[in-house]
Formats: C-alpha cells, structure tokens, sequence
C-alpha cells in the first residue's frame, strides 16, 4: 500500500503538464487529423474531449494544453506584428533609394549600364492632394448604402418570441479557463 507521501507525489506527476504530455497530445491531435486531410472532424473533437474529460488529472493536462496553444497564438500575432513592422521599414528604405538611384541615372542621360544591369530612368507625374480634398469642380460623389443590423433589438425580439426572418438565435455554452 502506498503512503500518503507517494501518492500525493503520483498525482502531482500525472497533473503537471510536462513537455511530453503536450507532445504525446499533440500527436494524439494530428493523427486524428491526419484521417481527414488535416483537420479534425466534429466527431473527432467530441471523442478528443470526451477521451480529456475521463479523469481530473487528464482535464487538467488538456487545460495545460489549451493555455499554451493559446499563448502559442499570441506569440504568432506578436511575430506576425513584428514581421510587418519590419517589412514596413524594409519597403520604405528601398524606396527611398530607388528614388535617388532613379535620380543618377537620370543624371546620367536616362539610361545606365553596371555589369549585368541595365539601369533606365523615366519621368511620370502623379497628383498628391491634403486631407479633406473636396473641390465639388474635381470630385465625384459616391452615395454608398450601408445596413448594419443592430443584433441587440434582433436578439431581444427573438428572444420575446417575435419572427424576424433571416435571422436565428443561436445558443452557445462558451469555456473560461483560469
């Protein structure tokens, strides 16, 4: 027979997400996957929960699990974020020295060769215009339709009994995990 101490100690270890857990239930996932072109079926999703909710121990490990795809998720939207910004800057440095490499060129009587590169240079004229440009002798006006439901009153007739057609209230249990 186990002491309390033991035993105390075996929960513990079945409870911590440890990086094999995460991994074992990750490829748990993908081979579910995998038997339908790489996502997970409704039917799969449902015997993946019921599979994770047979045990406390295992909750827990599948709650670990979901709070680090969650922080996985934010990680990418913070990289995705950062990758732009720095895009961005790329873009810009480019066209900063495009604008004066076109310039030389220029200088240089439209046309320049350097090596393997043919470097030419034209001239195009485009118009900038301020913020609130709106002179009714250079501007057409667009009247644009917009319908925005407002799903608050839709939501409260529906809920009164009323018919609104076209529209359904749909019941969703929704998860917080702290």
């Amino acid at each position: 027979m186990a002491t309390k101490t033991e035993t105390e100690k075996e929960v513990k270890n079945i409870t911590d997400l440890t990086f094999l857990e995460c991994h074992n239930l990750t490829l748990e996932i993908s081979a579910m996957a995998e038997e339908n072109n790489g996502t997970l079926t409704e039917e799969q999703v449902n015997q993946l929960i019921e599979i994770q909710t047979q045990s406390p121990a295992k909750l827990k490990v599948f709650c670990n699990f979901l709070k680090l795809m969650e922080a996985k998720i934010q990680i990418c939207k913070d990289r995705k974020k950062e990758i732009n910004e720095v895009q961005k800057h790329a873009e810009g440095v480019i066209g900063r020295m495009e604008e004066r490499l076109a310039e030389f060129v220029d200088s240089q009587g439209k046309s320049y060769h350097a090596g393997e590169y043919d470097l030419k240079s034209r001239r195009s004229k485009s118009v900038e215009l301020v913020d609130g440009f709106d002179n009714p002798f250079f501007c057409s006006v667009e009247m644009v339709k917009v319908v925005t439901p407002d799903k608050k009153r839709i939501k409260e007739a529906l809920e009164a009994g009323e018919e609104v057609p076209g529209a359904t209230l749909v019941e969703k249990c929704n998860l917080t995990i702290k």
